[in-house]
């Protein structure tokens, strides 16, 4: 099982980047800041909250993934261990 052992180390690394910390606090934030633009509609109200905090979460996760793949995969570029893992079959 090296997939998850590769799996476990990069979600390791990945929490130690102070990336993740502000983007968790942006995200929360615009969670927060969607409640009072729901409160502007005449109807849908809850319909618009549902969307908006699906998006807003969708976007977080999107942008959590690009910063921890390009971090991790620079970091592992320059420890030279990139090497070891392509080259044998995992």
């Amino acid at each position: 099982m090296p997939l998850f052992t590769i799996a476990r180390n990069a979600f390791l690394e990945s929490i130690r980047q102070p990336v993740q910390a502000v983007l968790i606090c942006a995200a929360l934030l615009a969670l927060v800041l969607n409640l009072n633009v729901a409160g502007y509609t005449l109807e849908d109200d809850n319909k618009l909250l549902i969307d908006l905090g699906l998006s807003t979460l969708f976007l977080s996760g999107i942008l959590m993934a690009a910063f921890t793949a390009t971090s991790v995969l620079s970091r592992e570029i320059e420890n030279k261990t990139l090497l070891t893992v392509v080259s044998k079959p995992v």
